[in-house]
C-alpha cells in the first residue's frame, strides 16, 4: 500500500441527490459518513482482490 500524508485531509466529494436518497434510505441509523466511508472501503477491497474493476 502507498505511503500516508502525515496530515491527510477529507476529500471533498460531490454525491449526487438520487445517489444521496439511496444512502439515506440503506444506512439506518447509521451515521451517513460513517455509513459512506463504510461503502468505500468495501468497494474498494472487491477492487484490490480484483473482485470488481474500478470505473471510469
Amino acid at each position: 500500500m502507498a505511503d500516508q500524508p502525515k496530515h491527510s485531509k477529507p476529500l471533498p466529494v460531490r454525491i449526487s441527490p438520487e445517489l444521496l436518497e439511496r444512502i439515506d434510505a440503506a444506512r439506518g441509523l447509521i451515521p451517513r459518513e460513517t455509513y459512506v466511508r463504510h461503502l468505500l472501503g468495501l468497494a474498494l477491497a472487491q477492487v484490490e482482490a480484483g473482485e470488481a474493476e474500478p470505473s471510469r
